[in-house]
């Protein structure tokens, strides 16, 4: 069924670097940091784009219990 098949792939140990990953995200923010103090600019756009950054951090260190994958 497929409530077995999600079970089996849940349970499978997870293939990746998250500290590289938490790396390459908070260059990423650091980028729009630099970018917005650069400019003085800050717009709705980019505010989203970095707390969503800051939220997939914080999901890759297992700090979102909230997430349901």
């Amino acid at each position: 069924s497929w409530a077995t098949a999600l079970r089996v792939i849940r349970s499978q140990p997870t293939a990746y670097d998250s500290d590289k990953i938490v790396e390459q995200l908070e260059e990423k923010v650091k980028e729009i940091n630099d970018f917005c103090s650069a400019t003085y600019e800050a717009d709705i756009f980019v505010d989203t784009r970095r707390e969503a950054l800051l939220e997939a951090i914080e999901i890759v260190k297992g700090g979102n219990d909230e997430v349901q994958i």
